[in-house]
């Protein structure tokens, strides 16, 4: 028998009903986690077969469309849903999972096929009423799902499936420069609608937007100065790199306002622009501004000045050699050596000047041979 000081305390002790409670809840535990574990488990086993299901199904998608291809290949037969029953496939097409895998792999193919092939996968795409769905697609509230839809339309060169002109103004800036990029490829003239734009283009929209429509190869270019004298800057600097892109010599533009812009792009997209495109009526004005400007427009006008200068010039440059920082002291060196042959000979004075500072830099120009 315990003696009384050795009995438990009472405060430790548990009645039978919170023993109960205790055992009902770690069942509950148990059964709970068996069933996630158990959730998971098939999910995965789900998963997996899907994919092997989706596989099989892919493969003999990519199969029928190699031989729809080849089936109409030199053939004026129209593609119609009789054709299309004479493949085996047929039956099977009724199946979402066929339909979903068929649209996908059209958009697959279509990237890598011209001309005649391409068009037999487009009058498929028409056939199994594959526009419809992709206009559906484009009313998405996703972005993601109209970036890709927008792409889809651009690739299967999908004119009419849907008018896509208010994603161009959307609040998400992908979905506006896929829109972009659709309404120039199906435009003959994009100048207008790109003036209504309604978000200022970033630098990497700027460059996509030249990108398609360097690829599309536009003729007609009547219409740009609604960009160069439009209100938005980043629509003025698009303007003028495109114009000098596309070397549009004859622009009715005022070359001084845009010369003197208050946004520092538009100032230096200009500068590029009279370089490449100009003549040298400018490097008096240039000269004058100078100052004012920023080191990359300074860069630019160095550039206009090699150019266009002549010996006038050299004054000008000796200046900058002796008055600005180490990077444009090299830039106007070079300048200086490039420009012709009396300022080359400034040039190679520099290398007995009595700073030890452009000794040291016009050295280094010549051991790099820059």
């Amino acid at each position: 028998m315990f003696e009384k000081s050795q009995l438990p305390p009472e405060r430790f002790l548990l009645d039978n009903k919170t023993l109960d409670l205790i055992y009902y809840v770690s069942f509950i535990v148990l059964v709970v986690n068996a069933l996630i574990i158990s959730y998971v488990l098939l999910k995965k086993l789900s998963d997996k077969f899907q994919r092997i299901r989706r596989d099989e199904v892919k493969e003999n998608v990519q199969e029928f469309l190699s031989d729809w291809i080849i089936r109409f290949e030199g053939s004026k037969e129209p593609k119609t849903l009789n054709a299309l029953q004479e493949f085996p496939i047929c039956n099977s097409l009724k199946k979402k999972i066929y339909q979903e895998v068929l649209y996908e792999e059209i958009f697959q193919f279509n990237q890598v096929l011209l001309g005649f092939e391409k068009q037999t996968l487009k009058d498929l795409y028409l056939l199994l009423s594959f526009d419809r769905l992709l206009t559906k697609k484009l009313k998405s509230r996703k972005w993601y799902v109209l970036v890709s839809s927008v792409n889809q339309l651009i690739s299967i060169e999908d004119h009419n499936t849907s008018d896509i002109s208010g994603l161009i103004n959307h609040p998400n800036q992908q979905v506006r420069l896929s829109a972009l990029k659709a309404k120039i490829a199906f435009s003959e003239n994009p100048f207008p609608f790109l003036a209504r734009l309604k978000y200022p283009l970033s630098e990497w929209e700027i460059f996509e937007v030249i990108k398609t429509i360097k690829l599309k190869d536009l003729k007609n270019f009547d219409d740009i100065h609604l960009l160069i004298n439009h209100d938005e800057p980043s629509l003025q600097v698009l303007g003028i790199n495109l114009a000098r892109i596309f070397q549009l010599l004859y622009l009715k533009i005022d070359v001084k306002k845009l010369l003197d812009h208050a946004d520092l792009k538009v100032r230096r997209s200009m500068i590029e622009f009279i370089t490449e495109c100009g003549n040298g009526d400018h490097v008096v004005y240039l000269k004058k501004i100078f100052e004012e400007q920023l080191e990359p427009q300074q860069k630019v006008i160095l550039n206009y000045i090699q150019e266009y200068g002549c010996d006038e010039d050299i004054p000008f440059l000796e200046y900058v050699i002796k008055n600005y920082n180490p990077a444009l002291k090299i830039w106007a060196i070079k300048v200086l050596y490039h420009m012709n042959q009396n300022s080359k000979i400034h040039f190679n004075y520099l290398l007995s000047s009595d700073s030890k500072d452009r000794r040291k830099i016009t050295q280094h120009l010549i051991d790099n041979q820059w």
